[in-house]
């Protein structure tokens, strides 16, 4: 302690000091535990959603959550300009970056077409995206009369790749 004029002073006995407590050897079920941090979605609708991947309940959750855009992307989405084109948009990401695109530019109120270019060999992705307001140009990007019909865009994301096993058949859509 520290009195006033500047010198230490002995602990004031009424205070208890704390014991030394020795430390134990971490046992070996010991784990740290994780901090979940939830960061702050945007969301047309009013109740909070899970992150915890054990409390989404349902798969139009799961969409929810891995569409709802950030608040830097909703920010950032106002400098794209229109149209903003993904290639290879019928694959395993494209739908979802490209809905996760749209519903951005929704929040940020920015009139951005997003447009996703694929073959589209299953229709339901299609139909999904379109669901979603994201409009779709079937293309195959092999064949250079149907890539010249693609609009003229400064923005393009490509995510357009061949699948495994599809090198004696480029033209097929895998399995």
């Amino acid at each position: 302690m520290v009195k006033s004029n500047g010198k230490r002073s002995a602990p004031d006995a009424s205070i208890r000091q704390p014991r030394a407590v020795p430390k134990q050897a971490p046992l070996a079920t010991d784990r740290p535990r994780k901090q979940r941090r939830v960061a702050p979605f945007p969301s047309p609708l009013k109740e909070a959603h899970p992150m915890d991947p054990e409390m989404i309940q349902d798969e139009n959750q799961l969409i929810d959550v891995l569409t709802r855009p950030r608040l830097e992307l909703i920010e950032f989405i106002r400098s794209v300009t229109s149209p903003l084109v993904i290639l290879g948009a019928g694959g395993k990401m494209g739908p979802t970056l490209a809905v996760l695109a749209q519903r951005a530019a929704q929040l940020a109120r920015h009139p951005l077409q997003v447009i996703a270019v694929s073959r589209f060999a299953d229709a339901s992705s299609r139909r999904w995206l379109e669901k979603y307001s994201v409009k779709t140009l079937s293309a195959d990007l092999l064949k250079r009369n149907e890539v010249r019909k693609l609009p003229k865009a400064a923005q393009v994301i490509y995510l357009a790749g061949l699948k495994f096993g599809t090198q004696e058949n480029p033209d097929s859509p895998g399995q």
